[in-house]
């Protein structure tokens, strides 16, 4: 059964491998139908193994359950017709007195359909199974089956193979008075009576399926075709929308299935189609319109762009000359300024020699005032000396002979104060002539010094203006560089304007060319 299944499988595989790849032609129908009774058959087939596993599974647990009990039951019997305790006497299996070895006919008859075996130890001594015609007494028990059911005093109910052949089978340990386990007592039954009871089964388990799968793909088949029919109605309507026809009837469908709501998904699409359509339509007219116009404006604009751009150049070239010019005259005000501050340092410098000069003469003023006091003084003691000088001749004229001597010496005084006094005289006149003169002097003196602080003055005003002038030259200068470069930079967007504005005139028409297209490719379409 499995391995039909299995090649039924394989072939469906196969045959949805090749429609894939072309070889069969199937429409979306087929393949459906195909994929759904993969589907079923594959389901059947997992069913059917499993049902083959459970039937198989339950079929050994009944038969080793049936064998457990024979082999309780047998045990019992066994136990009635030999009383007694299991020993081993002189290396031989007893139960009670009866030698249990050779006990073929003591055995024959109780095991009726079963096999029965009587182990001492792990040596078959007594046994109904037969091998090559005789009784396989003197053969031995596995050593599974002896560690656990002698070794560990287990009973052991499975499915095995006893010399060769497949047995249910219930092992038993034989256990003596003290205890011991010494054998083991065997039940089994063939398990291939079972076997052909369970292929019996799977047959008629595979019958059943394959009319199931064949009932299931008939109504499978019927109920797709129908659903088909529907999808086939929605499919020739988007066939129609592809090749530009929105004038059809919308898709009528009943139910609220998921086929129903893709037919009213279609109709909303369709009728949404035409809407989009028809406003594509309209807005490619308004769209050629609109571009011719762009089209019209754009040569406009280049052309008003060209004339902006011849006139910023001579803007330009004029501006460069009057930057150059004016760059001059602020070299030449910043030589200016460089001139008169040396002007203004030299007149302050005439200035501060006046004013010293000035303070010279004052204090030559104070110095003839002092020397003419000095004079003054000498006046007084010439006139004194020649007071003394005629009191002495007085004096000598009173004494004669004897003051002729004191009378030369008082004349010579006298004579010598006289000429003192016109000496402090002459020299006082020169000294207030030359006071005269010092303050004839320092008036002038006064008067150029203020004019020359005047002059400074007014070489300080014009070093102040000179110097406005060169800072205004200056920034002026920087004032028509910067319009100089502004002038540039407008006459680089004003030529950016021209070529954009020639772009957008071949653009302009460009897209005026694809609206008509645009209108073209709508006039396809059937509304």
């Amino acid at each position: 059964m499995q391995h039909n299944m299995v090649l039924l499988g394989k072939y469906q595989i196969k045959y949805a491998q090749r429609a894939e790849t072309g070889r069969y032609k199937m429409d979306l129908k087929k393949k459906t139908v195909l994929f759904l009774n993969v589907c079923i058959a594959f389901a059947c087939l997992c069913v059917g193994i499993l049902a083959y596993k459970n039937a198989d599974d339950a079929f050994s647990a009944v038969y080793i359950g049936k064998v457990s009990d024979d082999a309780r039951h047998l045990n019992l019997l066994l136990d009635k017709q030999y009383p007694g305790n299991w020993q081993i006497k002189d290396g031989r299996l007893y139960k009670g007195d009866m030698l249990m070895e050779d006990l073929t006919d003591g055995i024959d008859g109780i095991a009726g359909d079963d096999a029965i075996t009587i182990f001492r130890g792990n040596m078959r001594v007594s046994t109904t199974i037969k091998q090559e015609g005789s009784r396989a007494v003197g053969t031995q028990a596995g050593d599974k089956v002896v560690e656990a059911v002698i070794g560990r005093g287990e009973t052991l109910a499975v499915e095995t193979d006893v010399l060769g052949v497949p047995y249910f089978t219930c092992y038993l340990p034989i256990v003596s008075e003290s205890g011991e386990r010494i054998g083991m007592f065997f039940v089994g039954a063939p398990s291939a009576p079972v076997i052909e009871v369970q292929h019996r089964f799977v047959r008629n388990m595979i019958l059943t399926i394959l009319v199931l799968v064949m009932i299931m793909g008939v109504l499978a088949t019927g109920i797709i075709t129908k659903q088909m029919m529907r999808i086939l109605e929605v499919q020739k309507t988007l066939a129609a929308i592809a090749s530009g026809d929105l004038s059809g009837r919308d898709i009528e469908l009943k139910g609220n299935d998921e086929i129903s709501k893709l037919g009213q998904d279609t109709n909303r699409m369709k009728k949404a189609m035409k809407a989009i359509m028809e406003n594509i339509a309209s807005s490619a007219e308004q769209v050629a319109g609109g571009a011719k116009n762009i089209s019209d404006s754009s040569m406009v604009l280049s052309q008003g762009a060209a004339q902006q751009a011849s006139s910023v150049e001579e803007l330009s070239a004029s501006i460069a000359e009057i930057s150059s010019q004016t760059k001059s005259n602020a070299e030449n005000a910043e030589r200016a300024n460089s001139i008169t501050v040396v002007t203004r340092t030299n007149a302050e410098a005439g200035n501060d020699d006046m004013m010293r000069m000035l303070q010279a003469m004052e204090e030559i003023n104070t110095s003839s005032d002092d020397i003419s006091k000095i004079i003054k003084v000498i006046d007084e003691i010439a006139f004194q000396t020649n007071i003394l000088a005629l009191n002495a001749a007085v004096e000598a004229a009173r004494a004669g002979q004897h003051g002729k001597g004191f009378a030369v010496v008082a004349e010579e005084v006298r004579n010598l104060a006289a000429r003192s006094a016109k000496a402090a005289k002459e020299t006082t006149e020169l000294i207030e002539n030359s006071i005269a003169k010092v303050d004839n002097g320092q008036a002038s003196a006064h008067q150029a010094a203020e004019k020359l602080k005047t002059i400074v003055d007014n070489v300080t005003e014009v070093a102040d203006l000179v110097e406005s002038i060169a800072k205004a030259s200056k920034e002026q200068s920087l004032a028509i560089e910067q319009i100089n470069q502004g002038v540039l930079q407008v006459s680089q967007v004003v030529q950016a304007n021209s070529a954009t504005s020639e772009e957008s005139a071949s653009a302009s028409e460009e897209l005026s060319r694809q609206a008509e297209l645009l209108s073209n490719e709508v006039r396809k379409f059937k509304i």
